[in-house]
């Protein structure tokens, strides 16, 4: 994804691919399956899908960015 090598952004690159994923939405946390959520103790495979996709995730995180960045930037902000 990036081609930084600096000795800090590779301890600390867990913690920036979650906030993209966190910040893409939902799509990309579902798609990355039990890296989020965790599938339960004696569920099949099917249950842990079915309950994957039945699973929902408030895009707060991305929201919160972009008004962030209308702020710093001084952007008229847009209603929804």
């Amino acid at each position: 994804m990036t081609k930084i090598n600096h000795r800090t952004y590779q301890e600390q690159r867990q913690a920036y691919d979650k906030i993209r994923d966190v910040i893409a939405g939902e799509d990309r946390l579902k798609n990355a399956g039990s890296q989020y959520l965790p599938q339960p103790e004696g569920m099949t495979s099917t249950q842990y899908n079915r309950y994957v996709q039945g699973s929902s995730f408030y895009a707060v995180a991305e929201r919160t960015l972009r008004g962030m960045v209308g702020s710093v930037t001084r952007n008229a902000p847009i209603l929804e």
